[in-house]
This record gives C-alpha cells, sequence and structure tokens, in this order.
C-alpha cells in the first residue's frame, strides 16, 4: 500500500513522504499537507488526471498502479457518505464497474483483443480481477511472439545458407559451377548455326560449303 501510494506521486515530492513507516503516516501527512476538506479544485484536478492517464507503450503494472493512486487519492477527498448498507454495496458495483471502463479505455491499442474479453467476462469483474486478467493474457502473448520470432529467425536462417548463392550462379550435377557461370555461350551457339551448320570445313569459313570452297577446289 506504502509503495503505491509513493509511486503514484510526483517525483519532485517522493522524498517529503518515502519516510514514513506506515501508509497511514503517507496519508495522514498528505491530508495535513494538501487537503483542507472543501478543495473541489484538487478533486477536479485528480479526475482529470486520471481520465487523461494512457499506458502510453509502458508496462501494465506501472500503469495501473498510478490510476490507483489517483483513485484513492479521490476516495480520500471524497468519501462515500451513504449509510446503508444495500446503498453502499450498489455504489461500490458501479464504481468499480466505471473503473474498470477507464482502465482498458487507457491500454495500448495491442491489446484490444483482450479488453473486449474482460467486457464479457461473468459475473462482471472488479477493476483488481480485470488488471489480473489483462496481465495474464499480455503475458501469454509476450511468450507466444518470442516463440515465433525464434522459430522465424531459424527459418531464416536455414533458408539463407540454401539460397544465399548469386542468383545467376548455377551448378552443374557434377557438382561443380561452369566456367561460364551456368550462362550459356551465345557466341558459340550462334556461330554453330549460322548457315545452318553447312560451313566449309576444309577453309573454316561458314559463308561457304566445303564444295564449293575457291581453296580446295581452285
Amino acid at each position: 500500500m506504502k509503495g503505491w501510494l509513493i509511486n503514484s506521486m510526483d517525483p519532485s515530492l517522493i522524498s517529503n513522504f518515502i519516510r514514513f513507516s506506515t501508509a497511514k503516516h503517507v496519508w495522514d501527512s498528505i491530508a495535513t499537507t494538501y487537503f483542507d476538506g472543501t478543495d473541489t479544485s484538487q478533486v477536479y484536478e485528480l479526475k482529470r488526471r486520471v481520465t487523461r492517464m494512457r499506458q502510453a507503450g509502458g508496462s501494465i503494472e506501472s500503469y495501473y498502479n498510478s490510476l490507483q493512486g489517483l483513485w484513492r487519492e479521490i476516495d480520500f477527498c471524497r468519501p462515500n457518505l451513504m449509510v446503508c448498507t444495500g446503498d453502499i454495496q450498489k455504489w461500490n458495483s458501479l464504481l468499480h464497474e466505471d473503473r474498470v471502463y477507464i482502465f482498458l479505455d487507457g491500454l495500448d491499442d495491442r491489446l484490444n483483443k483482450i479488453w473486449s474479453d474482460v467486457l464479457r467476462l461473468q459475473p462482471f469483474p472488479t477493476i483488481e480481477q480485470a488488471y489480473a486478467y489483462v496481465r495474464k493474457e499480455d503475458n501469454k502473448q509476450a511468450v507466444a511472439l518470442a516463440g515465433t520470432e525464434t522459430t522465424l529467425g531459424a527459418v531464416m536462417a536455414f533458408k539463407g545458407i540454401k539460397v544465399g548463392q548469386p542468383p545467376m550462379l548455377q551448378i552443374n550435377k557434377s557438382g561443380s559451377i561452369p566456367s561460364n557461370g551456368g550462362k550459356a555461350n551465345a557466341f558459340t551457339k550462334t556461330k554453330g548455326t549460322m548457315g545452318g551448320g553447312s560451313g566449309c570445313t576444309y577453309y573454316g569459313n561458314p559463308k561457304h560449303t566445303r564444295e564449293t570452297c575457291f581453296k580446295l577446289h581452285g
């Protein structure tokens, strides 16, 4: 309890209260220092901070503890004056429900699926139960994500070994690399096909045949 109170304070004020031995001493000191029983502007500021509170990428625990600290200050400034037990229970039930909505609304967008699950819980959870559920499901997501990233990294490493060669490099059936890198020799292919393959075998000129070779027949 004392830790929650201290953590919810502005950092510049912590040194004024951290040496108190119990949460009650902290509360009494806060009441004496800042609350005169009629300070509605303080209540307004506390409620304003609650409505603007967001997880903002931080831990769920830190976000929840900050909200709880503000709510305790509000409860202290505006105690429930009801005397009927039944009315008090109904009021507390509605109060918890509203605080669950506020807590869920301030969570990061990545937790949308989780908070929608919380709203379907029966009976409707208290703020403590809602926090416990969200934290548990968030931990499950973190474990699953870590496992997925590990598997993906292993697959990519394996594929990198298999296909990490230059894209045009080819290996022939004997396991060696052709001197031309696996590419067809365009000059050789063209030379062998010019003239339909009937070049002069005596003179080596592809423009005439052996039968019409001037060097051979004169």
